[in-house]
């Protein structure tokens, strides 16, 4: 009977803690605003971890987008335009130590609290064509969007895209009008969204972009990879011309 009852108090005892409310949890720490007040910009990098604000003045608009922490650094956007009736801008990536006090932006004074050594150009904007520095390189990627894509389930990290592609001899007019031979002008290739890959022009491109959406680009054939195959005569001076299509996603 002893040992039944000491059995059956311990039973009920688990249970009742099973039952017993948690503590409070820690609530998360609210990432502390991005101030705009007298055409002037400022945060907190030690606290600031998320957020997107922008403002403008006489002779542009600029917007900073906060990414997050990382290693004891605060990473955010910039975007920058001066003076082109909203066609083009600059954007760089910036990374401040988080101790390192406000970030402070005032375009009318010409001023900001970093400095350009902490500026990393990612993209140039003007007449929607982006043009992006291929990291490890010294070129760039030129591309812009022709056709939106669908509303699918977002791209991960692992998966593999297979991308059609039309082949252009050249622009005209800044116009994709000139395609390459029959035999030439469609190709194909399958292409990891992340990782070690031959195509890393085309893998910048696609991870922004959506399952059947459409993009023209041009690249040096220099950092072409296998496209510099798609023609004769290409060079390492020539540049590689493409319409480009992900058809399908093959998911790891």
């Amino acid at each position: 009977m002893r040992f039944t009852f000491l059995f059956t108090v311990t039973a009920v005892l688990m249970a009742l803690s099973a039952c017993t409310p948690a503590g409070p949890s820690k609530p998360a720490v609210k990432s502390s605003p991005i101030v705009v007040e007298n055409k002037r910009l400022t945060f907190e990098p030690k606290t600031c971890t998320e957020g997107r604000a922008g403002l403008s003045w006489e002779f542009g608009t600029l917007s900073v987008t906060v990414l997050g922490q990382h290693d004891g650094f605060c990473e955010f956007d910039y975007q920058y335009e001066v003076e082109s009736a909203g066609k083009g801008y600059h954007i760089y990536r910036v990374s401040v130590p988080i101790d390192s006090g406000p970030v402070v932006i005032d375009p009318r004074r010409g001023q900001t609290s970093f400095s350009e050594k902490q500026m990393k150009l990612i993209r140039t904007a003007w007449d929607g064509w982006f043009t992006d520095p291929l990291e490890g390189t010294k070129e760039s990627v030129t591309h812009r969007p022709i056709r939106p894509g669908g509303m699918g389930t977002p791209l991960k990290k692992h998966d593999k895209l297979t991308v059609r592609f039309l082949v252009y001899l050249d622009l005209y007019k800044c116009e994709f009008n000139n395609l390459a031979g029959e035999q030439w002008q469609r190709q194909s290739a399958v292409i990891p969204v992340t990782g070690d890959t031959e195509w890393k022009w085309a893998q910048h491109v696609l991870q922004e972009m959506k399952l059947y959406e459409i993009r023209q680009g041009k690249v040096p054939a220099s950092v072409a990879g296998p496209a510099i195959h798609w023609l004769p005569g290409y060079t390492e001076k020539s540049q590689v011309y493409v319409e480009m299509q992900a058809v399908r996603i093959e998911r790891r």
